[in-house]
């Protein structure tokens, strides 16, 4: 896994995707639009993405009520997604509204080369920060908090 490399330009409009999701329904991106929509690419056999879970889900959940989203797709392997996936929340709960099942197109699109891969976009689509590797609690906050001030 790489630290610390943004993934694409600040600014950059990202394209739409629709994906299934764990806990029901689906999830398109374009349907999210006015929302800080925080984009994981997560898998359940990646030991920096479950460490980056716990204080993912609780800052969006911290301000959800300013208007963000997370989206956390997982990128485990598509035979056996929906039963890792299954298996996994058992241990992270508060994940389960939030995953989405990856289709390998969508991280192509996103340049996801790595895991976890974290993109924050402002409420037109537009990155206001990428990263491929972990990020910490303290820059997410930050992006969010930027995504945020952005009119």
């Amino acid at each position: 896994q790489a630290r610390g490399y943004p993934i694409v330009d600040e600014g950059t409009q990202m394209p739409d995707f629709t994906l299934e999701r764990h806990a029901g329904g689906v999830v398109q991106l374009s349907q999210l639009k006015g929302k800080v929509v925080v984009v994981n690419f997560w898998a359940t056999w990646c030991p920096p993405c479950r460490d980056e879970i716990p204080y993912l889900v609780k800052t969006v959940e911290e301000f959800a009520p300013q208007g963000v989203e997370l989206v956390a797709i997982s990128n485990d392997n598509l035979d056996g997604q929906q039963q890792a996936v299954t298996a996994f929340v058992k241990r992270f709960p508060q994940l389960t509204p939030y995953i989405a099942y990856g289709q390998p197109e969508v991280g192509h699109h996103y340049r996801v080369r790595a895991l976890p891969s974290l993109f924050v976009l402002d409420r037109e689509g537009k990155v206001v920060a990428s990263q491929q590797g972990q990020a910490t609690e303290r820059q997410l906050r930050g992006w969010i908090e930027d995504a945020l001030d952005q009119k």
